[in-house]
C-alpha cells in the first residue's frame, strides 16, 4: 500500500499505484487494493498528493468554491515556482485562472529540485512565460562567482550579475582515497576568505541529498563518504559520544569478514572527533588505508593501537589510559602538531 494514492477524475477519487499493477482495477486485486487505501482514509492516513486529490474532487463538485477563494485574494504571489508540479498548478489554475486575480510568480528554472519525471517537469513547462521580466542581480554572491554560475546553468541560459561579496572560486579534485579531505580542505579555504566574527557565527554546513551510500553505485554515494562516520549508528560516530563508546561499539563489529569494517569506523569515528580540534595549520588526518604501515611511523603506531583497541584487552584503568596517552602521541605526530596538543579519554583539548 506504500504505492497507493488517490486521483480525481471528473469528480471521483480513484485509486492508483505510482509503479502500476499486475492486476486490472476491476479485477478482485484491484478492488480490494482500492478497498484497503479507502479504509486507511477513513483512519485519517493520507499521502500528500491524496490531499490534492481531494481538494480537486471538492472543486469539481463546487465551482462556487473558486470563486469564493479567488475573491479573498485578489493578488497571489508564487515563490519557488519552478517546483510546482502538474497537479499544483493545475489545482492554482481552477482557483486563480478566471483573470480576477493578479498572479505574480517568481522562480528559477536552473534551480529546480524536482526534474527527470514527467509529472514534475509538466508543472513547469508554462514557466517562465515568454514575456516574463528577468531578474539576474544577486547579492549572494559577488561578480567572479557569478561568472562562473553563468556557465553552468542547465535549463535555460543565463547570464547573473553578481552585486553581492566577492568570494573566491576553488576547484576541489578529490577520489575514493582522498574525498574525507574534502570537507577539510573546505574548511581551510572558509577560514582564509571568511572573516573570523562571521565564520563563528555561521560556521560550513556540509548538505548532501542522501544521508547514507545505500545501494547508490556511483561515487561518491552519500554525505557519509564526505563525512565518514556521518551515516553509521550514533555510538560508532565519534562526534557523538566518548571514546570509551566508540571503542566498544566498533569492537562489537569486530568478527570474521568485518574486521576491515570495524577497523575503519573506529579510525573515522577517531578523526571526527578529534577534527574539530585541529588548528588550520595541522596535516589532515587521512584514511586508513593511506596511513603507513611501518611501525616507525605515526600512521603504523596508529594502526597497532587501533588493533588493541579491537581486541585486545582494555577494561583496565591503566591500561586505557595507557592507550590514550600512545594515541594521543601519534596523533599530535601525525597531524604535524606540538606537545600542547592533548587528548585523555576521547576528550580532545588544546591548552
Amino acid at each position: 500500500m506504500a504505492d497507493a494514492r488517490f486521483v480525481c477524475d471528473a469528480g471521483e477519487l480513484d485509486v492508483v499505484s505510482y509503479r502500476g499493477l499486475p492486476f486490472k482495477p476491476e479485477s478482485a486485486s484491484g478492488k480490494e487494493f482500492a478497498r484497503l487505501k479507502r479504509r486507511l482514509a477513513w483512519s485519517g492516513i493520507f499521502r500528500f498528493e491524496d490531499m490534492y486529490a481531494i481538494a480537486e474532487r471538492h472543486l469539481v463538485r463546487a465551482p462556487h468554491l473558486a470563486r469564493a477563494i479567488s475573491s479573498r485574494f485578489p493578488f497571489v504571489f508564487l515563490d519557488e515556482m519552478q517546483d510546482t508540479d502538474a497537479l499544483q498548478q493545475r489545482l492554482l489554475d481552477k482557483i486563480f485562472g478566471a483573470g480576477g486575480t493578479v498572479v505574480q510568480r517568481v522562480g528559477d528554472v536552473n534551480q529546480r529540485i524536482f526534474s527527470g519525471h514527467p509529472k514534475d517537469d509538466a508543472g513547469a513547462a508554462s514557466f517562465p512565460a515568454a514575456m516574463a521580466s528577468e531578474l539576474p542581480v544577486s547579492r549572494r554572491f559577488g561578480g567572479r562567482i557569478a561568472e562562473l554560475a553563468s556557465e553552468l546553468t542547465v535549463h535555460r541560459r543565463q547570464t547573473i550579475v553578481g552585486a553581492g561579496r566577492d568570494g573566491k572560486v576553488a576547484l576541489i579534485v578529490f577520489d575514493e582515497q582522498s574525498v574525507a579531505e574534502v570537507v577539510p580542505a573546505f574548511e581551510r579555504l572558509a577560514a582564509e576568505t571568511v572573516p573570523e566574527d562571521l565564520l563563528t557565527i555561521s560556521p560550513p554546513r556540509v548538505l548532501g541529498a542522501r544521508k547514507r551510500p545505500g545501494e547508490a553505485k556511483r561515487f561518491p554515494q552519500s554525505v557519509a563518504c564526505y563525512v565518514p562516520g556521518f551515516g553509521t549508528d550514533e555510538k560508532v560516530s565519534g562526534t557523538h559520544g566518548s571514546l570509551v563508546e566508540l571503542v566498544w561499539a566498533s569492537r562489537a563489529r569486530w568478527a570474521p569478514g568485518a574486521s576491515r569494517e570495524a577497523a575503519i569506523d573506529l579510525w573515522d569515528g577517531i578523526r571526527a572527533m578529534v577534527r574539530p580540534y585541529l588548528p588550520a595549520a595541522a596535516t589532515p588526518l587521512p584514511a586508513l588505508n593511506r596511513m603507513e604501515r611501518s611501525p616507525a611511523t605515526a600512521g603504523g603506531r596508529i594502526r597497532a593501537i587501533l588493533l588493541h583497541f579491537l581486541t585486545g584487552p582494555v577494561e583496565e584503568a591503566e591500561t586505557w589510559e595507557a592507550l590514550c596517552a600512545r594515541l594521543t602521541h601519534a596523533l599530535r605526530d601525525l597531524a604535524g602538531l606540538t606537545d600542547r596538543f592533548r587528548m585523555r579519554f576521547g576528550v580532545v583539548s588544546s591548552r
